[in-house]
């Protein structure tokens, strides 16, 4: 046999270029859907991690928010945004806007959030939730676009909008405008007549255990956001249409480590003329029944015996108005009448040079735990007492009418009645211990 042609030879290194031509094409194809695989890994990667970080900072601003949303609404916008600022998405800060209009679809919405029914509803009366939308959009204010993509873009997807969103509320007993302290009684807080109370602005706390913790007698109305009852509430459906928690916790008293203010120098008050009056001891106690007294501001300790004594303004006019705190060691408080009644509590910026302005800021009236006596108040239109009444091992009775009864309301027991109408204008001075900030979305 002789040697093969040389065409056969040729024919066979031009197959085998051939396979290798071949096999060039299919390894640089295949390393084009690998490099696509691992494009699309990592862009889709990078919007799980973006999702993930917007998520944390929509949770982080709403819980920020929902611990001051009873107390400041401002402030508590200013801290959805100050924490999302300090959280970053797909590289960028978290911007919210403000949405001081309150607008469903804004970014910072307040509103009241119904755990029984499980629903959010925009309002600024009286809410107790805070629903945060963080945002990575196009079309956002904030300027910062959407998630940017790496390998999307040789598709002409340049970046993702996406957005996620979370709901905190503020639960428990912050937020309260009247606290009633008592742990076990029957109708520890309750109503005689028709009297209506307002309570603008806060819950009502009450905790007994008892299972009429909260009685009616009569036809009274109670406004507020919240009734949350240790034990049972026994008022009608017509006299309370807001949400009802039997069974709440209990609330410690938020001022329990107030202090007994010292004495301060003696004093004393005759007659029911126009008198100028200065802080300090009052062994015989503040008694008018007519004329003016106006009170500088500091601290006035009063006490009596009995009955006696103590703070009783039954008649006149009382002129407290620039910051004044009256701790009732004995005697008992009794405020009545139809003259004027202007109280309201120190301040330490207002009030700097006077020493306890800043123990005692929010505080107007405080009878002492050791001090027995009932109290009683009686408003007319006339009263404007300004900032917390706090009787922590007393009974109130609280009648008349009146837009000025306090800022807060702290009472072991409170017997409401009359046939006026009475506000409470709570101001989110002392809340309570305890409370329970939350995510429910």
């Amino acid at each position: 046999i002789g040697p093969v042609p040389k065409m056969i030879g040729g024919s066979m290194k031009n197959q085998n270029r051939k396979r290798r031509g071949a096999v060039l094409i299919w390894v640089a194809i295949s390393l084009l859907v690998l490099v696509g695989f691992v494009g699309l890994g990592t862009d889709v990667g990078w919007l799980v991690l973006s999702a993930q970080q917007l998520q944390t900072g929509a949770d982080a601003s709403s819980l920020a928010a929902a611990q001051l949303v009873k107390i400041d609404q401002g402030q508590a916008r200013d801290a959805a945004i100050d924490v999302a600022s300090k959280n970053k998405a797909a590289g960028d800060w978290v911007g919210l806007d403000r949405n001081d209009a309150n607008d469903p679809a804004g970014d910072i919405v307040i509103g009241r959030y119904d755990q029984i029914a499980n629903t959010f509803t925009p309002t600024t009366t009286s809410p107790n939730a805070v629903k945060v939308v963080a945002r990575r959009t196009d079309s956002h204010a904030n300027g910062l676009g959407g998630v940017p993509m790496s390998f999307g873009r040789a598709f002409n997807v340049n970046t993702v909008n996406m957005q996620r969103y979370a709901i905190a509320i503020n639960g428990g007993g912050t937020g309260s405008g009247m606290i009633v302290l008592d742990p076990d009684n029957s109708c520890a807080l309750d109503f005689s007549g028709n009297p209506t109370v307002n309570v603008s602005g806060g819950e009502v706390q009450v905790n007994s255990g008892d299972p009429c913790a909260v009685c009616d007698n009569g036809n009274p109305t109670l406004q507020a956001p919240t009734l949350n009852v240790y034990g049972h509430s026994c008022l009608e459906s017509s006299t309370f249409g807001g949400t009802t928690n039997n069974g709440a916790p209990q609330i410690p008293d938020p001022l329990i480590g107030l202090p007994a203010p010292p004495n301060g120098q003696p004093r004393n008050v005759d007659g029911n003329g126009t008198d100028d009056i200065q802080p300090g001891h009052y062994a015989n106690g503040i008694v008018r029944n007519s004329g003016t007294l106006n009170m500088a501001p500091g601290i006035y300790v009063v006490e009596g015996s009995g009955s006696q004594g103590g703070f009783q303004v039954t008649g006149g006019n009382i002129n407290g108005a620039n910051g004044v705190m009256i701790y009732v060691k004995s005697g008992k408080v009794d405020i009545r009448g139809g003259g004027t009644i202007n109280l309201s509590p120190l301040n330490p910026v207002d009030n700097p040079e006077i020493t306890g302005s800043d123990t005692y800021e929010h505080v107007t009236i405080f009878q002492s735990r050791t001090n027995p006596a009932q109290a009683e108040i009686n408003g007319t239109n006339n009263f404007n007492i300004e900032g917390t009444i706090y009787f922590p091992n007393n009974h109130l009775r609280l009648g008349g009418t009146g837009d000025g009864i306090g800022n807060q309301l702290i009472v072991n027991t409170i017997l409401i009645y009359g046939n006026g109408n009475l506000t409470i204008n709570y101001d989110g001075s002392f809340p309570a211990p305890g409370n329970r900030v939350f995510l429910v979305e």
